[in-house]
């Protein structure tokens, strides 16, 4: 019996890991508890140690892939054993992994993005004593210059590029 070797969930957290270092080639027997593979997190790297013994039937995660949790690794069993398709089931994991990479990228950005100028707080705009100097005296709204440049707190240069774009445009 083939057994389908996945890459575990080494942490809450974890929501991919990259194939490191194969310590065993296809064909290899390997034992129970071997090490296998290095796996690379975020917050961690470890020997991915082999759940059965057998034989490395086929490594289906090359060397410095990023996978998520539950992809299959490599498959492990008797050289008599038919080899099961597992690629429709990892192009499965890849897509739901990319599509949830992608969906909480963008959560991100939009978590970070200034809020429109015309609903900002001006009282709640941070900028550094000069950039308020600065803003007091040419009559300049805070929250358009932070919205315009996506700045977290504005600073007398940034002032001083908002200015140079005005001037331009005039």
């Amino acid at each position: 019996m083939i057994t389908k070797i996945k890459l575990p969930k080494a942490d809450a957290n974890m929501n991919e890991g990259t194939v490191g270092k194969w310590f065993v080639s296809e064909g290899d027997a390997v034992s129970k508890g071997q090490a296998l593979v290095e796996i690379i997190t975020d917050k961690t790297v470890f020997e991915f140690e082999s759940p059965v013994s057998g034989i490395l039937r086929s490594i289906t995660a090359p060397g410095n892939s990023v996978v998520p949790p539950g992809y299959v690794l490599a498959l492990v069993g008797k050289p008599e054993d038919k080899l099961p398709d597992v690629e429709e089931y990892n192009r499965g994991m890849m897509e739901s992994y990319l599509k949830e990479k992608s969906v909480s990228i963008e959560k991100e950005k939009t978590a970070k993005a200034p809020k429109p100028s015309g609903n900002a707080d001006k009282s709640k705009v941070r900028a550094t004593p000069s950039a308020k100097r600065m803003a007091a005296e040419h009559k300049l709204d805070l929250s358009d210059i932070q919205a315009m440049f996506e700045v977290e707190v504005v600073n007398e240069k940034i002032v001083e590029q908002y200015l140079e774009k005005k001037a331009a445009k005039q």
